[in-house]
């Protein structure tokens, strides 16, 4: 590489591979990043293609990719048979989000990134993906986290714990402008907007949908039982002839996406063992429900033919491999909503106070007629 593209060797740090953005968008905004600051100027050449993946050690497609980004945001130029260059006053004034997630959350986040990402960059907003663990509001003050990375505003992944509500309480008193997503900890002591999935309309269709089937003993296995879900599943279940306790098992844990869930089969097996008259099972995790349709196989309780099986989430959409029938929230809706809300919440305009979401169903005919 000569020396007049050497302003571009700081792209050799481009790539952080646990950041979990996809590498076309990492290079794409390291290189926007040059432009903004004027290190590479209005006709300056980029290293050509093949130069630029050993560069920032990606594969050319993932250059051609950034480079159509790039192309997109008139931040460069091609030109034939001379190369790229950085277009004549390209230095447009950009933003960033943030979006500040659970690692556990990283397949589907990653998903709903790449959905927003068309539609901020029309608006010439960015997104920073920080990820995070359990403990991270006990040791990361938020106000001062957000202002030094210069974010115009966050999306936040709510835990359940002190600390995660005093850091959105604090952000609600520096007026600092932030989106909620998914879980509705603390809903009652925030004020700030909510997105997030409409969990009991999919427990109120599940349980109307095998009833349709002809199914009453109707049980429901998870690990999160002090949420919505479970409120709708006591309503419409406590009051049914023959209803126990015991068609509710908490399963009191919970595994990352894909991976295996400790004793689930013996879980599953003995919830069903101990629950001969169920006809049909509810389950949040996908290996729950897994679970499930294997043991009851093993116990001549075969699905469908003798059990009923609806998931809770479908996870095929991210690589694992669905057992059941199941619902997804369409990552496109859910995508162009969170623009909406955060476009609004950077403009400074009102927003509703809870927006949800609404779940689809992915029938894989594990629901059938009660004999």
């Amino acid at each position: 590489m000569d020396q007049t593209k050497s302003q571009f060797n700081v792209l050799r740090h481009a790539i952080d591979s646990e950041s979990g953005m996809p590498r076309y968008m990492q290079l794409a905004q390291a290189i926007q990043r040059l432009i903004e600051t004027q290190i590479a100027r209005a006709g300056d050449q980029l290293p050509n293609t093949i130069d630029m993946a050993k560069l920032a050690g990606v594969d050319i497609g993932t250059v051609g990719k950034a480079m159509g980004l790039l192309v997109d945001q008139n931040l460069v130029v091609r030109r034939r048979r001379a190369g790229t260059f950085v277009a004549p006053d390209a230095i447009p004034k950009r933003s960033s989000i943030g979006f500040y997630y659970l690692r556990g959350r990283q397949p589907l986040t990653l998903k709903t990134v790449e959905a927003m990402h068309e539609r901020l960059d029309e608006k010439l907003l960015d997104i920073k993906l920080i990820p995070f663990d359990p403990e991270f509001f006990s040791k990361v003050n938020m106000v001062e986290d957000i202002r030094s990375r210069s974010l115009k505003a966050a999306i936040i992944t709510t835990v359940d714990t002190p600390e995660c509500l005093n850091a959105l309480q604090l952000l609600e008193q520096a007026d600092i402008p932030h989106l909620r997503l998914d879980n509705r900890y603390f809903d009652d002591r925030l004020s700030s907007p909510l997105l997030t999935e409409n969990h009991e309309k999919v427990m109120v269709d599940s349980i109307n949908l095998l009833r349709e089937h002809g199914h009453k003993a109707i049980g429901f296995m998870g690990c999160h039982f002090s949420d919505q879900r479970d409120q709708v599943y006591q309503q419409m279940m406590s009051n049914v002839p023959g209803y126990r306790d015991s068609w509710r098992l908490d399963t009191q844990q919970w595994v990352g996406i894909g991976e295996a869930m400790p004793m689930g089969d013996q879980i599953a097996r003995g919830y069903l063992h101990e629950n001969p008259e169920l006809t049909a099972v509810i389950a949040y995790h996908p290996m729950e429900v897994k679970a499930i349709v294997q043991q009851a196989a093993l116990l001549n309780r075969p699905v469908p033919q003798k059990l009923s099986v609806i998931g809770l989430r479908d996870w095929d959409e991210l690589g694992v491999d669905m057992a059941a029938t199941a619902w997804r929230v369409p990552i496109d809706n859910l995508a162009d909503t969170a623009v909406d809300l955060l476009i609004h919440l950077v403009d400074n305009k009102p927003v509703a106070r809870q927006t949800q979401i609404d779940f689809v169903l992915v029938d894989r005919l594990t629901v059938w007629n009660v004999i």
